[in-house]
């Protein structure tokens, strides 16, 4: 009995089936793949939350396509909470809710430059804890809309407040 790797078959089947599998696997993504498209007037697109929005980091960057928004939390006073959005590109409109234990209506955020591109509002602190933030904004007659936790509000690093302040 012969030994099978010495049968030039078996060699040229396994140096053909790797290629021929990465071949099909890029033949198939291309085949079923969400082809990009630009958005479309009065139509309304997700907005999906990055994974800063899900830790204790200070920032909340939402994104589709070449949307990107960053929303940044600052603590005014002991109550109140401003948030303030920047978007790449100018915005017709933003509004801005809270669902949970504080659930409010959605609010209109104001815009803080002519390019409306800075957006600002003040929230009380109580509506904001345990709650998910809903977030709408308006870019030529497009509705974008996403939601994430609150977790990046509160700003945490691995150092102590002392050693920071040195």
């Amino acid at each position: 009995m012969s030994n099978i790797l010495t049968n030039k078959h078996v060699i040229v089947a396994m140096i053909v089936a790797p290629i021929l599998a990465v071949i099909a696997y890029f033949g198939v993504d291309h085949a079923v793949s969400e082809k990009p498209h630009s958005a479309i007037k009065g139509e309304s697109y997700p907005l999906v939350a990055k994974s800063n929005c899900r830790y204790e980091s200070g920032q909340c960057t939402l994104e589709n396509g070449d949307i990107s928004i960053s929303l940044t939390p600052s603590l005014v006073g002991t109550t109140t909470i401003k948030f303030q959005l920047l978007s790449q590109q100018p915005l017709q409109g933003v509004k801005i809710g809270f669902a949970g234990a504080g659930e409010s209506s959605p609010v209109s955020m104001q815009s803080n430059n002519d390019e409306q591109t800075e957006w600002l509002i003040h929230v009380k602190q109580s509506d904001v804890s345990n709650s998910q933030l809903m977030l709408a904004l308006s870019m030529n007659d497009t509705v974008y809309y996403g939601q994430t936790g609150t977790d990046f509000i509160r700003y945490n690093t691995g150092f102590s407040q002392n050693n920071i302040n040195q």
